[in-house]
């Protein structure tokens, strides 16, 4: 007759075992790559309002330039917008 083994010493036992090198790498590459994960998350959430003050600052920028250039019969651009334009005015 084989003795009894309840759950909880099975389970005790199980945790004793050493856990193979596939197995441990596994979780240890799994570990790593959240923390790179979480930190990329971090670095964006840091950069992001200096990059959308830049942003906004660029777009001003280059609206003052498109602005300040003689307008261009055959870019597309001012076609398109002058097409925008009178479409709204309707």
């Amino acid at each position: 007759m084989t003795p009894a083994i309840t759950i909880g010493a099975f389970a005790f036992a199980l945790a004793a075992l050493p856990l193979s090198a596939a197995v441990s790498s596994a979780r240890a590459e799994a570990r790593a790559a959240h923390g790179r994960t979480r930190q990329a998350d971090e670095a964006t959430q840091r950069i992001e309002p200096e990059l959308s003050a830049l942003v906004a600052k660029r777009d001003k920028f280059v609206a003052e330039q498109r602005d300040k250039a003689p307008p261009k019969a055959s870019s597309f651009d001012r076609v398109v917008e002058n097409t925008l334009k009178a479409l709204i005015k309707r």
